[in-house]
């Protein structure tokens, strides 16, 4: 028995049947009434007791039958209101024991075995039975089910921490019956970053091995490897649905089993919230003072809930491969080190979720909630994360490389050192994120929101950024070599400080307010669709040499269309002379 629950045995209210009132809305009001009303019965019977007792001290003559009969109705009511909350009380003992009894019973039934026969060889090499003990999965799973009915009875008759106890067998029956040992790992070898002194040749070695490894055209690619993973064995997949399906109730009680007595249970994934960063105007960049203040907001509310003390679901170290989770409520949950490499997690609740080396190759997190998740380190190579929300996560070193991101919503995630080689961020939000040293080699931006993100030291050679915002970014430092800049928008704030632009393509993009050096636009390749600092035009004696001055055609089979000249120049720089205007 817990100290709060030997309190609760001292007090007033259990003696008189009032401590287990049910979790109904309508219980929990009439409760203070009920405990007022049986008080006040309780001392006006004690009163009249009295009263007719002077009375009849005093004048001794008028006492009748009927009197004494009220006298001692009178005075036995204390007792029989007594003895019925003794007989009550007497009642809840039983049924605790006989509760205990049925969860005992349900766990040894999540033992059961039977035995099957199996055809093998003998040493000879002739065939001969055996016997087998497997799990007995219908037994197992009908013990699964009797569990669940305890939980939702237990927070139902006001028994909340057998909730709790069941959710802690659950848990414990999944870690032992599918631990991460069992899990099956990815035939291929990991794929490496690229080294930093990387020749031409090790560079076409990676891109082969990055297709090999995540490209839908090559066989046996992480993603297909990952959905055609078995999933859990059934009762395995009963038990993650119990876990997945808890109504609001049994949520409340995970969050009393620590709350201290007479404090109200606060579940805070449903209760607390965060105003989410409006879209905007598509056109206009946000804010940074906005950017600024939704990031404070967040980070608020992301101590909340990492400060959460109630129960948690704890499925660490345990194989998943391929289950069933779409829609599951994990808030909070453990899963550090979990395998859960082709999960179906779509839609799933995982906000604030700790998920650290957790590994989720090929996943499908279609619009998963994991605002404040866990994943330093995590790996999601090839994860369907499509319109996934990530505000706030912890992404440090997470492995993402040809991940599906599109329209994913990752503003104010810390991305440090994360790999984002050749993903599809394609309209994803990452304002005010965090992406110091972060690898997005050949990734694609198209029209991401990058507004006042940290991109300091970041590695994005050769990735697509085609309409990405970049007002009030910071791109010191950062590698762009060979990256395709289109339409790309940036502001007096964007940072481009010692950033490496060698090789890069520059198209229909306004320098005219933005610090970039001059050595920065000679070393890539624009053309007049392209406006320089300084109001600097074609035909000027510091407009670059090997820039045509006129605007390239894009989307043409020509050979003076803008790739073709682009990747001509990237050839032979010294020998590459721009081609002149066509004639009018």
């Amino acid at each position: 028995m817990t100290d709060r629950e030997e309190d609760a045995h001292r007090s007033l209210p259990y003696w008189f049947v009032l401590a287990d009132a049910q979790r109904s809305p309508t219980a929990t009001r009439l409760r203070p009434a009920f405990a007022v009303g049986s008080l006040l019965l309780f001392a006006l019977a004690l009163a009249a007791s009295v009263l007719i007792l002077l009375r009849v001290i005093a004048f001794p003559a008028g006492i009748d039958a009927g009197s004494g009969i009220v006298v001692t109705g009178i005075l036995a009511a204390p007792l029989l209101i007594w003895s019925a909350a003794v007989s009550r009380r007497a009642l809840w003992v039983q049924q605790e024991g006989r509760i205990t009894e049925l969860i005992s019973n349900a766990v040894e039934l999540l033992a059961t075995v039977k035995t099957v026969q199996t055809t093998g060889r003998d040493e000879r090499g002739a065939p001969v039975t055996i016997d087998q003990s497997v799990p007995n999965i219908e037994v197992r799973t009908g013990a699964l089910l009797s569990l669940e009915r305890i939980a939702r009875d237990s927070v139902i008759h006001g028994r909340s921490r057998d909730h709790v106890r069941v959710m802690e067998i659950l848990c414990a029956y999944i870690r032992e019956n599918a631990p991460a040992r069992d899990a099956t790992d990815f035939p291929l070898p990991d794929w490496e970053p690229l080294p930093e002194q990387a020749d031409d040749t090790m560079r076409r070695q990676h891109e082969m091995w990055r297709r090999a490894r995540f490209s839908p055209q090559f066989d046996n690619n992480a993603r297909d490897w990952a959905q055609s993973l078995r999933g859990p064995r059934v009762d395995i997949q009963m038990a993650l649905d119990i876990l997945a399906r808890r109504n609001p109730a049994q949520r409340l009680a995970e969050a009393e089993w620590s709350t201290a007595p007479g404090a109200a249970p606060n579940w805070v994934f449903d209760t607390e919230t965060y105003d989410a960063l409006p879209d905007g105007d598509p056109a206009e960049a946000i804010p940074a003072d906005a950017v600024k203040t939704f990031l404070r907001r967040l980070t608020g509310w992301r101590e909340i809930i990492w400060a959460y003390p109630g129960y948690r679901i704890d499925l660490r170290r345990t194989n998943l491969q391929g289950a069933d989770l779409a829609g599951a409520l994990l808030c909070g949950a453990r899963l550090e080190e979990a395998r859960l490499e082709g999960a179906k997690l779509a839609g799933a609740r995982l906000e604030g979720a700790h998920m650290d080396a957790a590994r989720l190759e090929g996943a499908n997190l279609f619009e998963a909630r994991m605002e404040g998740a866990r994943l330093f380190g995590a790996r999601l190579e090839g994860a369907y994360l499509r319109r996934v929300r990530l505000e706030g996560s912890l992404l440090h070193e997470a492995r993402m490389e040809g991940a599906l991101l599109y329209r994913a919503r990752m503003q104010g995630a810390d991305l440090r050192d994360a790999h984002l080689e050749a993903a599809d961020l394609g309209e994803a939000r990452l304002e005010g994120a965090k992406l110091t040293g972060a690898r997005l080699e050949g990734s694609s931006l198209f029209e991401a929101h990058m507004e006042v993100a940290n991109l300091f030291e970041a590695h994005m050679d050769k990735a697509s950024l085609f309409e990405t915002r970049l007002q009030g970014a910071d791109l010191r430092g950062a590698r762009m070599a060979g990256a395709f800049i289109t339409r790309a928008r940036m502001d007096a704030d964007t940072a481009l400080s010692a950033a490496n632009m060698q090789g890069a393509a520059l198209r229909e993009m306004d320098f005219s307010v933005v610090k970039i050096a001059a050595e920065q636009i000679t070393s890539s390749f624009g053309d007049a669709s392209v406006i320089l600092p300084g109001h600097v035009t074609p035909g000027a004696n510091d407009w670059p040499g090997h820039w045509p001055q006129w605007e390239l055609p894009v989307g043409i089979a020509d050979t003076n269309d803008f790739p073709t000249q682009w990747n001509a120049w990237r050839a032979g720089p010294e020998a590459y002379s721009p081609p002149p205007p066509p004639a009018a």
